[in-house]
């Protein structure tokens, strides 16, 4: 008789779904263009983001789970940012339906449109592609967030360093700083390149571990309000300056799917 996996029938009884309810919630790692900084984003015990400021000048990750959300710093006349944000869900690839919602200065939270990717990007221009990759850095699972200039390096080292019959999990990818100059000056993009191989006896499980986590966590509800959290970046306030130093470049390039 074959060995009975526990966790994959909690999990299509719908047990787990009910007993485990939530958000999947790790620490963010981000750069920050204008700084020329990698920042670590964690939750404290009451559940309040702080931010660190990493020393490191490279970082060293293995992928685990790509996706990606749509945001938009909202802007007044003399283009500054408001505090608002509009921002979806977090979806798998541009086929997917997705929620998109809305928050204020004074952090409510509420949905305002639903629909496919490409419907949703044409009726709101203004919204920009994040990525965020579930990565395993050390012992740990954090996001990254590529967003602006690091996509074209993101893409570029998933097309022309993964050979076609290799997946980036196969590898430990490497995160520098590389400095550019546009119209608003100077600023800093993710450069990602190539390391050693992975242990994919550590990987495979962390792979499913993350999978897993996020299958489980309930979908955004609207009138769970309290609990519709936009995405981190938009509590930072950034100028619009900074936002448009670092997506200078088209956000538009395809997704390796």
């Amino acid at each position: 008789m074959s060995k009975i996996n526990k966790e994959e029938l909690a999990i299509m009884s719908g047990e787990k779904n009910l007993r485990h309810s939530g958000r999947y919630s790790v620490p963010i790692i981000s750069l920050q263009g204008t700084d020329n900084v990698f920042q670590r984003k964690f939750p404290d015990t009451s559940g309040k983001w702080e931010t660190k400021d990493l020393d490191d000048k490279e970082l060293e990750v293995v992928f685990l789970k790509i996706r990606r959300r749509l945001f938009q710093f909202k802007i007044d006349s003399s283009g500054k940012s408001t505090g608002e944000a509009l921002f979806s869900n977090e979806h798998d690839s541009f086929t997917d339906k997705v929620t998109i919602l809305e928050t204020t200065i004074g952090g409510k939270t509420m949905k305002i449109d639903e629909g496919y990717y490409d419907e949703i990007r044409e009726k709101y221009q203004g919204l920009k592609v994040h990525i965020q990759i579930y990565c395993l850095m050390g012992d740990e699972v954090i996001q990254l967030v590529v967003k602006g200039s690091s996509l074209s390096s993101l893409f570029k080292y998933l097309k022309e360093d993964i050979a076609d019959d290799e997946y980036s999990y196969e590898y430990v990818t490497k995160l520098t700083k590389l400095e550019n100059a546009g119209q608003l000056g100077k600023y800093y993009s993710i450069e990602f390149s190539k390391g050693k191989k992975s242990d994919l006896e550590i990987i495979g499980p962390k792979i499913k571990e993350v999978f897993t986590a996020l299958n489980i966590a309930q979908p955004i509800r609207q009138e769970e309000q309290d609990e519709n959290k936009p995405p981190v970046e938009s509590y930072e306030q950034a100028s619009q300056e900074q936002e448009n130093k670092e997506e200078e470049e088209d956000d538009d390039i395809p997704v390796i799917e």
